[in-house]
Parts: structure tokens; C-alpha cells; sequence
């Protein structure tokens, strides 16, 4: 996992099915998850938690 994370893996992986369903904004999804937009956006382009996969 990544070291002083605000997220877990099984988070991870359900923001990436929202993300694949594309029916929340970026900002919805890391409200969502307590998070930035730009947090989620590194998840979505893979420079952070892409080891995880859905």
C-alpha cells in the first residue's frame, strides 16, 4: 500500500469502478472518499495506486 495514504486499497478499487462507470465527476468521487479531485485524477491516470486493478 502507499505510506500515509488517506485510502486503502479496497477504496481504491471502488474509486476505479466509478471512475470506469463515468457517471460521477473526479470532485464528486474524492468528495466521496474524503480526497482532492486531483488525487482521484492521479488514480484514474494510473500515477498512484496502479498496482490495484478492478
Amino acid at each position: 500500500s502507499t505510506p500515509n495514504s488517506k485510502l486503502n486499497e479496497e477504496q481504491v478499487k471502488e474509486i476505479k469502478r466509478l471512475l470506469a462507470e463515468g457517471r460521477m465527476s473526479k470532485t464528486a468521487i474524492g468528495r466521496l472518499f474524503g480526497v482532492t479531485d486531483v488525487a482521484i485524477c492521479y488514480i484514474a491516470n494510473g500515477k498512484t495506486w496502479s498496482h490495484v486493478e478492478i
